[in-house]
């Protein structure tokens, strides 16, 4: 990795991996109990899968409002940028939370490999462009980040706050694909 010091870059890549981690561990030891945790009653599938998402919306403000801030007021970046870096921290947060939800079940039959996940996070924050930007990156770590759904979150976020050409390396087909899967 060629790393060039770049503390703005840096930021963005804290913030969103940190959302990763998050989301990740938060889908995978989801049991949302269905039944309100009252079983006389029975509490709306809707009411609670609307607290899901709404706890994960504040989860990301609270997570990009001081990134924000810092990027409005010492980096001086435009508004529209912010925006769109809030905007992608939700994308980024949404689809982790959904890899971890999707293997939630086993994070509920076997609590142990919860540790696990705690791992996967770990690594993904040396092996994704976190600290780096992915021009940085050559060989076998370029692919395996060109196919890292973390890039397709991050690179364009560096694009609208700092002018990074980077997202330009990254398949639009996949990141297509990452999307729709997500939703």
């Amino acid at each position: 990795i060629r790393h060039k010091p770049d503390p703005e870059s840096v930021f963005v890549g804290l913030t969103y991996i940190r959302m990763l981690q998050l989301s990740l561990r938060h889908g995978y030891i989801n049991n949302i109990d269905y039944t309100g945790g009252i079983k006389i009653e029975r509490v709306s599938s809707r009411s609670l899968i609307l607290s899901e998402f709404l706890l994960g919306v504040s989860n990301v403000f609270f997570s990009c409002l001081g990134i924000s801030i810092l990027f409005l007021v010492i980096f001086e970046s435009s508004l529209v940028g912010v925006i769109i870096f809030c905007i992608l921290g939700l994308i980024n947060y949404f689809f982790w939370y959904s890899v971890g939800s999707l293997f939630s079940p086993i994070g509920i039959r076997i609590p142990d490999t919860n540790t696990v996940v705690t791992y996967f996070g770990l690594m993904m924050f040396f092996g994704s462009p976190a600290l780096y930007d992915l021009s940085a990156t050559t060989g076998l770590h370029r692919e395996l980040n060109l196919i890292n759904p973390f890039s397709y979150c991050v690179e364009p976020a560096r694009h609208f706050l700092l002018g990074s050409e980077d997202y330009l390396l990254l398949y639009p087909e996949l990141g297509a694909i990452f999307f729709v899967l997500m939703i």
